[in-house]
């Protein structure tokens, strides 16, 4: 041993990161809700980022967290590859939307599966859509309003972000 003196401070630096590590990991997880409700494609990658940037942060910090995503109305194009033609939220003829209809459903995808974020959509918008034509994207979640929904992640103590 030629050096006890760094071997002791190595020890004690490993022994103090996994101390941090437990005590993070019983922390209580900081939960966030994303109101998506807009038809605008760069609105929307711009929310696409911010929850990233969100999980990024929080994780640096070893801080848990949990994030959900509501979308209700026109936000529905995101959810789905049906254009949904005849109806309310018709997206057949916004050409920025359908040229960037694939990365956007990639990256939502991505977070719904590799960075476990959770997604609703409402019910009562999808009724409007025509529920038996709208095929929804893996992962993808209904619940019956998506305003009661955003109310109840508030309720239980998630914080309300919406990107305008």
């Amino acid at each position: 041993m030629r050096h006890p003196l760094f071997v002791k401070f190595l020890l004690m630096l490993v022994l103090s990161l996994g101390a941090f590590s437990v005590a993070r990991a019983d922390e209580a997880p900081i939960s966030v809700v994303f109101h998506v409700d807009y038809a605008d494609t760069s609105r929307y990658s711009l929310t696409l980022t911010s929850v990233n940037n969100l999980l990024d942060a929080f994780e640096a910090e070893l801080k848990p967290v949990e994030v959900s995503m509501v979308f209700v109305g026109n936000a529905i194009r995101f959810t789905t590859d049906s254009n949904m033609a005849g109806t309310p939220f018709d997206a057949a003829k916004d050409a920025k939307f359908n040229a960037d209809r694939k990365l956007l459903k990639e990256r939502l995808e991505s977070l719904i599966n590799s960075r476990n974020v959770k997604v609703y959509l409402c019910g009562n918008t999808l009724s409007e859509a025509g529920a038996d034509s709208v095929k929804l994207y893996s992962g993808v979640n209904v619940t019956s309003s998506g305003v009661a929904k955003i109310a109840e992640l508030e309720h239980a103590g998630a914080a309300y972000l919406k990107i305008q």
